[in-house]
């Protein structure tokens, strides 16, 4: 189940903020690394990216009625450590939190204050901390780490159940096309996880904003599991961000 860190309001309007959705993180992208694209740091961004700084002037509605949403899968992408973290994370005899991969932060609250909502991810066990759950002790990382945790973040966590094919990730799918039947539009999502960027593409999420970092088995070759990703070059998320951080907003920030 998703644990909300704040409310969601539905939103279905779509205004002169959806006519910028072509610009926005969903068309005129090119492939990156994984497909021979260059080392630009502007790769799966919108043309133009670079140019004026953002603003919610031009009638763009509010936030509430044209709600955009961006995924952000916490083990391996948000942190430095891949799945091992979990074996010193919560364990019994130790408490090793995970480290922020550099540039994430920055990452997502340039999203955050361009009016995106932040959509956490993970699929840690359920009853790995204990008593505690994982959405609040995940809660907890991210705002002790500097990650936005307001009104327009939320957390979808495995609840647990199982599934015959062992895909625990088809989750995260069905939390998007949730979002997506209320209005909400999926602009992109981050991973480094070739099951959750395969979550991302069923969910909705556009080949050219469903971000890697590499290496990543599976992604950008012709294996049939591959889901259609882009690569961020030279996994910068430092220079990703600097291009984020040059788009208009989706809504009208409040």
């Amino acid at each position: 189940m998703g644990h909300s860190l704040g409310r969601m309001g539905l939103g279905r309007g779509r205004g002169r903020a959806t006519a910028c959705l072509g610009l926005v993180l969903s068309s005129t992208l090119l492939l990156s690394t994984a497909c021979g694209g260059d080392d630009d740091p502007t790769a799966g961004l919108p043309a133009g990216a670079g140019g004026a700084p953002p603003t919610t002037e031009g009638g763009l509605l509010p936030c509430s009625e044209d709600r955009h949403v961006v995924a952000f899968d916490i083990i391996g992408f948000l942190t430095v450590e891949n799945i091992e973290v979990l074996g010193r994370w919560g364990a019994n005899t130790v408490n090793e939190p995970p480290t922020p991969r550099p540039g994430s932060v920055e990452l997502v609250r340039a999203y955050r204050q361009r009016g995106y909502e932040i959509l956490y991810v993970t699929t840690i066990p359920p009853q790995h901390f204990g008593a505690v759950s994982v959405s609040d002790t995940v809660q907890g990382w991210l705002q002790a780490s500097g990650y936005p945790v307001d009104a327009g973040t939320h957390i979808w966590a495995w609840d647990g159940a199982e599934r015959p094919d062992g895909q625990t990730w088809v989750g995260i799918t069905d939390e998007l096309l949730r979002l997506s039947s209320e209005g909400v539009s999926i602009d992109a999502g981050y991973t480094e996880n070739v099951d959750k960027s395969m979550a991302y593409a069923t969910g909705g999420v556009p080949e050219a904003s469903n971000y890697t970092i590499s290496p990543v088995e599976g992604i950008g070759d012709a294996a049939p599991t591959s889901a259609p990703t882009t690569v961020i070059p030279n996994d910068d998320l430092t220079a990703h961000t600097a291009s984020v951080q040059q788009l208009p907003a989706v809504c009208q920030v409040s």
